[in-house]
């Protein structure tokens, strides 16, 4: 048994090391000077001990302005912290500029009964916060985000759908849309069976509940209930879900 327990932990990958930091609003500097603190003292910790680090930000509801919620989410997004993985936690619904926090994060947890979305408020965002949204979502950090659902998030009159082509080859492909990109699809693929379902009509307000997402295959890794059950999906230590006290 001893020999067989060695073997065990030798083969174990590290165990990972992490910190949860709750992300009050309206987000400002010591806001974003609290996460750079915690997130590049886990890149610094990642590198030397060769652990995989994870920073967990609970995201809270309210607003914010565009140029802190930009500040952070090109924080969350550098290149610097590429050591780090980020998570968006979403125990309340979070709508409005806050939302885009979570869509710059490697991956969004959210309460079942939680709602994400609804960027702009229903007013349309000017065209340097759009370019901004598009742009950080096109760096693809987050698997399940992309800029068909993003832009359907920020704008409401946007349709969003999920394209599935089955080719010749009976090879299954499947694609979260807009109709511009579906046309282009049916285009390049003239043999193939496509079948549309619709995630988001072009008047609803670009809002999902995690249990929603989770069905869909959109925004959310999983669902939760719990910060306890967050630090369970990624192995963290209890102690990962003290926050020091914010001076």
């Amino acid at each position: 048994a001893g020999s067989t327990a060695t073997t065990l932990a030798q083969g174990a990958p590290a165990k990972p090391i992490g910190q949860f930091l709750s992300v009050r609003s309206p987000i400002d500097d010591s806001v974003i000077g609290r996460v750079r603190k915690v997130a590049q003292d886990l890149a610094v910790r990642s590198e030397k001990e060769s652990r995989p680090a994870v920073l967990v930000l609970e995201l809270a509801p309210g607003d914010s302005p565009i140029h802190q919620v930009q500040g952070l989410a090109s924080l969350l997004s550098s290149a610097r912290l590429s050591r780090v993985r980020t998570v968006a936690w979403i125990p309340k619904s979070v709508t409005g500029l806050n939302a885009v926090v979570a869509l710059s994060c490697n991956e969004i947890v959210m309460h079942p009964d939680a709602n994400l979305g609804d960027i702009s408020h229903g007013e349309p965002l000017d065209d340097a916060s759009r370019q901004f949204v598009q742009t950080l979502v096109e760096k693809r950090r987050n698997a399940k985000v992309n800029w068909p659902l993003a832009r359907g998030m920020l704008d409401r009159n946007a349709e969003v759908v999920r394209a599935t082509i089955t080719g010749e080859n009976k090879q299954v492909k499947s694609r979260v849309v807009g109709p511009d990109e579906l046309q282009l699809i049916r285009k390049s693929n003239p043999g193939a069976d496509i079948e549309v379902a619709r995630i988001k009509a072009s008047d609803d307000l670009g809002i999902f509940s995690g249990e929603q997402a989770r069905q869909l295959d959109i925004l959310v890794t999983q669902t939760a209930e719990a910060r306890s059950d967050v630090a369970a999906i990624y192995g963290l230590p209890a102690r990962a879900m003290k926050e020091e006290k914010s001076s």
